[in-house]
C-alpha cells in the first residue's frame, strides 16, 4: 500500500520535466490494478485516497497514451467488485471524462474509456449518467469501430446499459449487433451473441426485432441460434435441432456451389476446344 501510495502523488506532478516519471508511475499502477483486479491485491487499490482522483485527471490529459493507460486502469479499478464500481463511479467527473474519451480518434482511446464504462456499467448508479451522452457514440463504434477491441467493449458496455433499460436497444442498435455475428474474430462474434441473448431475455421485443435483423442478414446460423433462445425447451434441444439442420443446409449449398462450378468449367473447355476438321475421302471419278 506504501509503494502504491507513492504512486499516486506522482500522477499529480505538475512539472513538465516529470512527465516521464509521472508516466511511469501510471504503467506501474496500472500493472498493481491488473493484480487487483484479478483478486491478488488485499487491498483494493481504487479505496487508496486520490488514487480515483488522480486517474480521473489524467483522462483529460492531452498525450493520447496516457489517456489510454488511465482509462484501462479504471476500467480494472472498476472490476474489483462492487466496491471499486461505486469508488470509481463516485469520483467528481470521472463518469462524463470516460464518455468524452469514446469521441476520441484514437481507437485505442475509444476501447480503453469502453471498456472502463463497460465495467462501471455493471453498477445501476452509473447506467444512467453513462448513457445520457454516449448512446449514439456506442452504436456508431458497433457499426464503424476501426478495431476489434472497439467492437467487443462497445457491444459489452451497450449491453451493460440495455439490461437495466431495454428502451436503449433499438432496431439500429439489434442490426448493428447482429452484423457482428459475421465477424472473423471470434471474440467479437461471442460478445455480440451475448449481448443479443441478455436483451432478447430481457425483453419480448428485442427477440422480435432480433429476428427480423437476422432475416435481413441472411444468416442460417444466426437465425437457428436466435430462434433457439426463443422457442420452448430451451437452448440445449433446440439450438441442436436446429444447429443440424443449419449444417445440412450448409453442406448441402457447398455441394450444389461445387457442380455449378464444375458444370461451368466442363461448358467452358468445350468451348475452348477448336472446331475439329472434316476429311471426305474421295474416290476415283
Amino acid at each position: 500500500m506504501v509503494a502504491a501510495l507513492e504512486l499516486i502523488q506522482q500522477l499529480s506532478a505538475r512539472d513538465p520535466v516529470r512527465t516521464d516519471v509521472q508516466f511511469q508511475a501510471l504503467t506501474a499502477l496500472h500493472q498493481l490494478s491488473l493484480a487487483s483486479a484479478d483478486g491478488n491485491s488485499r487491498f483494493p487499490l481504487a479505496a487508496i485516497p486520490g488514487c480515483t482522483e488522480g486517474l480521473a485527471k489524467l483522462l483529460t490529459s492531452p498525450d493520447v497514451h496516457v489517456q489510454s493507460l488511465a482509462a484501462m486502469t479504471l476500467g480494472n479499478l472498476a472490476d474489483e467488485g462492487m466496491a471499486g464500481r461505486l469508488l470509481v463511479g463516485a469520483s467528481p467527473g470521472m463518469l462524463h471524462s470516460l464518455v468524452a474519451l469514446l469521441y476520441s480518434k484514437h481507437a485505442d482511446v475509444q476501447a480503453a474509456a469502453a471498456g472502463a464504462l463497460r465495467n462501471l456499467a455493471k453498477d445501476s448508479a452509473n447506467v444512467r449518467p453513462i448513457a445520457d451522452g454516449s448512446l449514439e457514440r456506442i452504436v456508431w463504434m458497433l457499426e464503424h469501430g476501426s478495431s476489434d477491441v472497439v467492437k467487443v467493449n462497445a457491444a459489452g458496455l451497450f449491453a451493460n446499459l440495455a439490461t437495466y433499460n431495454s428502451t436503449y436497444a433499438d432496431m439500429r442498435s439489434i442490426t448493428a449487433l447482429v452484423a457482428l455475428q459475421h465477424s472473423n474474430n471470434k471474440e467479437v462474434v461471442q460478445t455480440a451473441q451475448i449481448s443479443l441473448d441478455t436483451l432478447a431475455f430481457r425483453s419480448r421485443r428485442v427477440q422480435v426485432e432480433r429476428l427480423y435483423a437476422v432475416k435481413r442478414s441472411n444468416s442460417m446460423r444466426a437465425l437457428a441460434h436466435a430462434l433457439s433462445k426463443i422457442l420452448p425447451g430451451g437452448e440445449s434441444l433446440w439450438a441442436r435441432f436446429l444447429g443440424e439442420i443449419v449444417a445440412v443446409i450448409e453442406a448441402l449449398a457447398l455441394v450444389l456451389c461445387c457442380l455449378v462450378l464444375l458444370v461451368i468449367w466442363v461448358i467452358a473447355q468445350t468451348l475452348a476446344q477448336p472446331p475439329r476438321r472434316v476429311y471426305h475421302l474421295s474416290g476415283p471419278h
